[in-house]
This record gives C-alpha cells, sequence and structure tokens, in this order.
C-alpha cells in the first residue's frame, strides 16, 4: 500500500480474556463510553431456537441461501445483532438491508453496522458514525495472490499476514464508502480519506475497522454463548426433565 496514501496502524494485540467478555448487562454503558463496539463470535453458537428472532422477510432470505453453513450463519448474525440493539432501542428491532448492502436499524440512523465473516468467525460492529470492518483467519496463501495489486507490494515480515493485514484494510474501506472491493484491489485507490485501526485477535484472525474521521474510541468483546437468553433457557429446561 503506498505511504503516500494511508499509513498502516499498528496492530494492536486482542485476546479473549474474562475482562473482554460481553456482558449485556452493561451494553448502554459500553455503548455511552465509545464510538464503536466490535462483537466478535463463532458459528459455532448457533443454536436452531436462534431462528424465532428472524421476521418474515428474513426468514424468505434464509431459506434462499443453499448451504446449511450460510443459513446459520446468517440466523446467528442476525440474532446477536438483535439480541445486542435490544438493549439500546427496546424489545422490537427491525433490520434491514439496504441498496448497497449494508444493514441499517429501522428508525435509528444514530447507529450505523458493518458485518464480517471469516470461517467461522464473525464480527458484528456497531458505531456511532459510518464505518467499515473486516475480519480475516490468518492462513498460508499461495505465492501468486500475493503480488496482484500495488497495494500489497513492499511486504515486511511474513508475505501472507501483511497481505492478510492490508486486505481486511482494503475491504474496511470498501465497507465504509459502499464501494465494490475488486476494482479497489486493481488500481492504487488513494486512501487518505479513511483512518483504520487494526487488530490481531488470539493470533488466529486479523480484524481492520476504518472510519472517516479521527479519533476512535472502540473496543472489542467477546461472545460467550453462555450469557445468551436462549441457552439460560435450554438449561433450565433440561433441569426440569
Amino acid at each position: 500500500m503506498d505511504p503516500a496514501c494511508t499509513t498502516t496502524p499498528a496492530l494492536e494485540q486482542w485476546s479473549r480474556e474474562s475482562g473482554n467478555k460481553y456482558n449485556p448487562g452493561d451494553m448502554t454503558a459500553c455503548w455511552n463510553a465509545h464510538d464503536a463496539i466490535t462483537f466478535l463470535a463463532d458459528i459455532g453458537m448457533y443454536d436452531p431456537s436462534c431462528s424465532a428472532m428472524l421476521d418474515p422477510e428474513e426468514r424468505k432470505q434464509k431459506r434462499a441461501f443453499r448451504s446449511e453453513y450460510f443459513r446459520r450463519r446468517f440466523t446467528l448474525s442476525r440474532w446477536i445483532m438483535k439480541n445486542i440493539l435490544r438493549q439500546l432501542t427496546g424489545p422490537e428491532v427491525i433490520l434491514k438491508k439496504e441498496r448497497t448492502g449494508r444493514i441499517a436499524v429501522t428508525g435509528r440512523p444514530d447507529i450505523w453496522l458493518s458485518l464480517s465473516y471469516s470461517g467461522p468467525c464473525m464480527a458484528i460492529t456497531l458505531g456511532k458514525k459510518k464505518i467499515g470492518s473486516d475480519i480475516e483467519i490468518i492462513r498460508p496463501l499461495d505465492s501468486r495472490k500475493l503480488g496482484g495489486s500495488s497495494h500489497f507490494i513492499g511486504t515486511k515480515g511474513d508475505p501472507a499476514h501483511h497481505f492478510l493485514r492490508q486486505w481486511t484494510m482494503l475491504e474496511a474501506y470498501a465497507k465504509l464508502h459502499d464501494l465494490p472491493l475488486y476494482p479497489l484491489v486493481k488500481e492504487r485507490f488513494p486512501l487518505a480519506d479513511a483512518h483504520f485501526l487494526s487488530y490481531c485477535i488470539d493470533r488466529r484472525t486479523i480484524l481492520s475497522l476504518a472510519t472517516d474521521s479521527p479519533p476512535l474510541k472502540t473496543t472489542l468483546l467477546w461472545t460467550d454463548p453462555e450469557d445468551w437468553q436462549h441457552t439460560g433457557e435450554k438449561t433450565q429446561a433440561a433441569s426440569r426433565n
């Protein structure tokens, strides 16, 4: 990536520790204290009861997916978003997919959403301003893919690690500006109109956030299935049987 366009941010280390765990009771205070909150989850959290939160339009969208993996991923992401948002907006949460592909909260233009997946990993970002996010699992890459764009020249250290970090920044930028990604990959596209934060999560994934103005006070929180209502309900039901 051209240094004249943007400065690659320091890669902050983050781990799934108890202090970084989402507590639904703290949501309002956490939202008041931050510009953006990213909730990290795993598709292994999925349970069939999550479908109860889907509205008729979302059920239609779910049926359109041919793969069970994508159906579960869609359902779980909507379930997490609604459980989080109801702490801020009340029990009625209506999500709408806009023409740009961005998910919006009906009646709440002050809340911005950005959603990203990589394999079993999921990142849901809520922001007080428009924001883009991308998460990628750290993995070996075909060396032929590493030099295909001028964005990824100047590699230092592990080429695959560097590539994935730059890729998350580029995709977060595309989401911020509601732009298609691949035309940006082919061009030396100026990124000076965005500011970035990047995290290495448990040495497993890289997450980047893009916004149009600093400073961005943000936090990452891990969502644990044991803290969610449907898990508690299942446990109670099992104890009665």
